[in-house]
């Protein structure tokens, strides 16, 4: 949704204080939006030394479902979050939530690229899922060799709430915990993991496709 706003831009540093309320709809869970009339860099947010009480991934919904960027794994997401675009966070439970919007994290110009590369020895997974009126784009599995095989934020991310209208059909269950994407510690010579999720939210006996890339 775009909304037609009238103003002055904002340009200075700006901070955003979340506590955590247990007895809210989804406790944790905050829709909040980029304040300044720059692009953000989510990695310089995340590393400044008042982020705190927050996981460290963004979650932005999209036609194909929900879309996430931690520092270094985008998935759906990307680094840079435009002015005034909105997005969801988490605050951890009991804690409150500090998310800086530092002068550091501020880029004037759009385009800039991503050099960032991981360990040869590491995959990462997408794979679609696609019902008759749904469709899944961001699932993603895979390894890296600072995750943990239970749930770990630096990389999986927990299914935020879907709003009114809207279903998630692919979630992952990692050790009880519901995700959009499952990422393991790095797989040693000889060894396997095992991924699992489920598909749901449709009408017992629908058509659905599964497709991946073969690279």
């Amino acid at each position: 949704t775009h909304f037609d706003i009238s103003g002055v831009p904002y340009y200075d540093a700006y901070t955003i204080t979340m506590p955590y309320y247990a007895t809210s709809l989804y406790p944790g869970w905050y829709l909040v939006g980029n304040p300044v009339n720059y692009v953000v860099d989510w990695d310089q947010i995340v590393s400044c030394p008042l982020f705190s009480g927050l996981m460290p991934i963004y979650y932005t919904i999209t036609p194909s479902g929900w879309g996430s960027y931690s520092p270094g794994f985008p998935a759906g997401a990307g680094r840079f979050i435009p002015p005034y675009t909105g997005f969801f966070v988490a605050v951890y439970p009991d804690m409150t939530g500090t998310l800086p919007f530092g002068t550091n994290s501020f880029i004037p110009v759009m385009a800039r690229a991503n050099t960032e590369t991981s360990d040869l020895s590491d995959f990462t997974f997408r794979f679609d899922v696609f019902a008759s009126e749904d469709t899944s784009r961001w699932n993603y599995l895979g390894t890296r060799s600072d995750a943990t095989d239970d749930f770990g934020d630096k990389y999986d991310a927990k299914m935020p709430p879907n709003p009114i209208g809207r279903n998630s059909i692919v979630h992952f269950i990692i050790d009880g915990d519901i995700a959009i994407r499952d990422i393991r510690r790095t797989l040693e010579t000889g060894e396997s993991k095992v991924w699992t999720f489920a598909i749901d939210n449709l009408t017992a006996g629908e058509e659905i496709t599964i497709h991946w890339n073969n690279d």
